[in-house]
């Protein structure tokens, strides 16, 4: 094993896997379209787990409001047969429509957490940005061309779960990359300066 790779090992000693994580490490079945023959993938990025509370409780909250306002009506006792709007075939195709928007929804929600990713290689920091339908944009910048990165957590959630913002200064075209509500943002920026002094001396 060469100082290099002992170095990097001191760097990223931990192994961190799953399908789902906000963080993983070393993973070994990330690939993209530009990767070049020996460019390695150290660090896999997502915003952190917490920041999909607000849409899974707004997705609970709405597929509790037919049954609550069922139930509610049928307290009143209402005769809602003779009205044609709620005749039962009516309230079945509703309730289909209601549940698949709220699934919608949502889904669309987590495959925007899923696929927004940050990617700290051996030779650049990536941003991939994806929207379901509308988008999806990357933005690069070389390891050698970090300046500098700093870390900001605002909020009582991003003190309490330990997330924040990562903003990477660069001197190429694009003179700041952010990486948004990512876990342990403190750690996340020593790894890039850690790994930007490292693989810009001399590549693995």
């Amino acid at each position: 094993m060469t100082h290099k790779q002992e170095r990097l090992k001191e760097i990223l000693p931990e192994q961190r896997d799953g399908t789902i994580s906000s963080v993983i490490i070393m993973p070994d079945k990330l690939e993209f379209e530009t990767q070049n023959p020996n460019e390695r993938v150290f660090i896999m990025l997502r915003a952190h787990l917490a920041n999909n509370l607000s849409w899974i409780i707004t997705g609970i909250v709405f597929s509790t409001i037919p049954p609550v306002a069922l139930y509610f009506l049928s307290l009143m006792q209402l005769n809602l047969d003779s009205t044609p709007f709620f005749r039962e075939s009516y309230i079945v195709v509703a309730l289909m429509l209601w549940y698949l928007l709220v699934f919608t929804s949502s889904f669309m929600k987590f495959l925007t957490w899923y696929f927004n990713i940050y990617v700290i290689t051996s030779e650049r920091v990536m941003d991939f940005d994806f929207n379901p339908f509308a988008y999806h944009k990357i933005s690069e910048a070389s390891l050698d061309n970090i300046v500098d990165a700093t870390q900001e957590s605002i909020g009582f959630l991003p003190m309490f779960f330990d997330y924040g913002d990562v903003y990477i200064q660069t001197a190429g075209e694009r003179r700041e990359f952010d990486f948004l509500s990512v876990p342990r943002p403190s750690w996340v920026r020593d790894k890039i300066m850690d790994l930007r002094d490292l693989m810009v001396r001399q590549p693995v």
